[in-house]
């Protein structure tokens, strides 16, 4: 079936990640401060542990830690792929915040990201990751839509790629996530509120969008209304 498929073929995009963010393990954790944000002890676990198997609230710690001015960007890949697994399940690596998840890919800084077959890997999980965001009724904690796209948007990936996906999938649970969107962080004049962590770029990007697409997606929240209803009445 098709959505076994799908199932699949996200499957197969974080066996490739781990496959292609191969990166050697990091002989220590210079990455997060190791005195306070993260103990010595908890550093090793993070070595020492099989890639697969880190437990979310350890790379949490990684994550929320305070950085190191010069980031060592082999050691931030090595754990990559392992950031990639829990997010497509929806196990977030910011405890702070959701939208901080990713924050240390800097997608968008191109002469971070020069092997062609890594910058693919990459597009191909944020593709896949979004398609089953649209298809999903509930990621956790309350978390809404706006913060996944938040945590693309900041980890660098230009989510203006990935707004024509939910445009031609404005059924079931995507229409759902969009008047929630807007019901949520629109006021009356068709502006955003203004949110601590969401970028005031992204906040830009996604009133254009809704203002250049006005009449899609009425006529989808629309008719999702009018289905509900009648399906209320039956």
């Amino acid at each position: 079936s098709k959505g076994n498929n799908n199932f699949k073929a996200k499957e197969l995009i974080i066996n490739q990640a781990y496959s292609i963010f191969n990166y050697q393990i990091p002989t220590s954790i210079t990455n997060v401060c190791t005195e306070c944000c993260m103990p010595k002890d908890q550093a090793r676990l993070l070595l020492t542990t099989t890639l697969n198997e880190i437990p979310l609230e350890l790379l949490q710690e990684y994550n929320d830690g305070a950085q190191a001015l010069h980031f060592d960007r082999k050691e931030f890949n090595y754990f990559l792929p392992r950031y990639l697994e829990l997010i497509s399940q929806f196990q977030f690596t910011s405890a702070v915040d959701v939208s901080l998840s990713l924050k240390n890919l800097k997608f968008d800084c191109k002469e971070l990201w020069t092997m062609e077959i890594e910058v693919k890997c990459i597009n191909d999980f944020t593709v896949a990751f979004f398609e089953k965001c649209l298809k999903t009724k509930l990621f956790s904690d309350n978390t809404q839509l706006i913060e996944l796209i938040n945590m693309l948007h900041i980890s660098g990936f230009d989510v203006n790629l990935l707004l024509p996906i939910w445009l031609a999938d404005l059924n079931n649970y995507s229409v759902v996530h969009l008047e929630q969107l807007i019901s949520d962080n629109f006021n009356y004049r068709g502006k955003m509120h203004t949110n601590g962590f969401v970028n005031s770029d992204l906040n830009s990007i996604l009133e254009e969008w809704i203002k250049s697409n006005k009449p899609v997606i009425l006529a989808a929240i629309e008719k999702h209304i009018m289905s509900s209803f009648l399906q209320d009445e039956q």
